[in-house]
C-alpha cells in the first residue's frame, strides 16, 4: 500500500497521519466488503480501541477539510479505466444521516461523495439530484 500512500499524499496535500488513516479506511472498505462503518472499524488496523476507530471514521466523514471532489478524482485515478456503475445510498448511525454516491468495484461500493442530510429518514428527489448533478463534472 506504499503506492497508495504516495498517490494520496500527492493528490490531497494532507498530513502523513491523515494519509495513513485514509489508506486504512480504503483497505477497511475493501476488506469488509461493505460501507457499514461498524464492520469497517472491525477490520481497520489502527493502534486504538475499535470503538475509537468507529468514532474516528465518523469524524473523518463529517470533516470538510478534504475536498470531496479531490477524493473522487483520487479514487477514480485508482480504479480501472472505462465505464463505472454509480450507486446512491444512505446510511444512518447515532443520529447522523449520511447520503452518499459511490462507485461499484468488484461488488463493493466505494463512496466518492457524501453529504450529511441534517434530517431523519430518506433523501428526496431534489437531494438525490443535487449530489449527482453537482458532481457530474468529475
Amino acid at each position: 500500500m506504499n503506492n497508495l500512500f504516495n498517490t494520496i499524499k500527492e493528490s490531497l496535500e494532507v498530513t502523513d497521519k491523515k494519509v495513513n488513516f485514509l489508506v486504512e479506511f480504503i483497505e477497511g472498505i475493501i476488506q469488509a466488503k461493505t460501507v457499514n462503518l461498524n464492520e469497517i472499524s472491525k477490520v481497520m488496523k489502527l493502534n486504538i480501541k475499535k470503538s475509537s476507530i468507529y468514532r474516528k471514521i465518523q469524524r473523518f466523514l463529517l470533516e470538510d477539510n478534504i475536498s470531496s471532489t479531490n477524493i473522487a478524482k483520487l479514487i477514480d485515478s485508482l480504479l480501472p479505466k472505462g465505464k463505472k456503475i454509480l450507486i446512491i445510498d444512505r446510511t444512518e448511525w447515532k443520529g447522523v444521516n449520511m447520503f452518499y454516491l459511490g462507485v461499484l468495484v468488484d461488488n463493493v461500493v466505494i463512496p466518492i461523495f457524501w453529504d450529511n442530510l441534517d434530517k431523519e429518514g430518506s433523501s428526496n428527489t431534489k437531494e438525490r439530484k443535487n449530489i449527482k448533478i453537482g458532481r457530474a463534472h468529475v
